[in-house]
């Protein structure tokens, strides 16, 4: 038995009722009162942390979830100490008989997903599109959410110019634009130790170089425009804390 939830509907498909097998489908149009949902945890150390799982368009309501034994693991996504982007993950594990369609993400930006642990936080990001599917069953059973960080969701984003049309701008400009615009970050720190604020703000590129030159102009994704520029700088971009991120040389 299994419960799917696509868009704005729930698609239910019984099995077995009543020893018999049988095909049934029924469709349910999803609750419209979007809510956030909180969890809380302690590490071996004692250390108190909130999860929360906020759905774009939440209302204010906030339904408390209970989390599993092993409630978060955040792990390290890159590949190698010299990557241009340095990422992370977070995977989420609830415990629950109920149905949380909201927690349903169809696109890249649609469920955010915060672990605090006081006022420090730990880990902002997004569910990845998926379909949410949970055993139809009165017990408590185990939902595991994935999430990736801000940083990860530009390889989804197609790069887009500054301005109404392509214009040489600085490098700066353009990692502002898609960390801010793209990612969605509100503030961004540049560590240096050969001068390289500096150098975002004097080097400048054409934004043409960042469409094919096939008929439709495809662009590239915000990510392959930041990989480059920081491969280009001989620098890594990372996160720091809920609102920030890096440059480091």
């Amino acid at each position: 038995h299994f419960m799917s939830f696509v868009d704005d509907f729930i698609f239910c498909n019984l099995c077995y009722v009543s020893g018999r097998e049988i095909s049934a489908l029924f469709i349910i149009t999803k609750t419209h009162n979007i809510i956030m949902y909180i969890g809380y945890f302690k590490d071996i150390n004692n250390n108190d942390y909130s999860v929360k799982i906020i759905p774009a368009g939440t209302e204010g309501s906030v339904t408390e979830i209970t989390l599993s034994g092993n409630p978060v693991k955040i792990t390290q996504k890159s590949d190698g100490l010299f990557d241009e982007l340095k990422l992370t993950g977070c995977t989420v594990e609830i415990l629950s008989k109920e149905i949380y369609p909201d927690m349903y993400s169809s696109g890249v930006k649609d469920v955010k997903v915060e672990v605090n642990s006081g006022t420090t936080n730990v880990f902002t990001g997004y569910l990845t599109p998926y379909i949410y599917n949970q055993a139809y069953a009165h017990v408590y059973d185990t939902i595991q959410l994935e999430a990736v960080s801000r940083l990860s969701v530009i390889k989804e984003i197609d790069y887009t110019t500054i301005g109404d049309k392509p214009d040489i701008v600085s490098f700066k400009d353009i990692i502002w634009h898609i960390l801010v615009d793209g990612a969605g970050y509100d503030d961004i720190r540049v560590e240096y130790v050969l001068g390289v604020d500096k150098r975002l703000s004097e080097f400048h590129i054409s934004e043409a170089n960042f469409f094919d030159n096939d008929e439709a102009h495809t662009p590239w994704t915000m990510e392959d425009v930041l990989v480059h520029i920081c491969r280009y700088l001989g620098v890594s971009c990372f996160e720091y804390g809920e609102e920030a991120l890096s440059l480091l040389e």
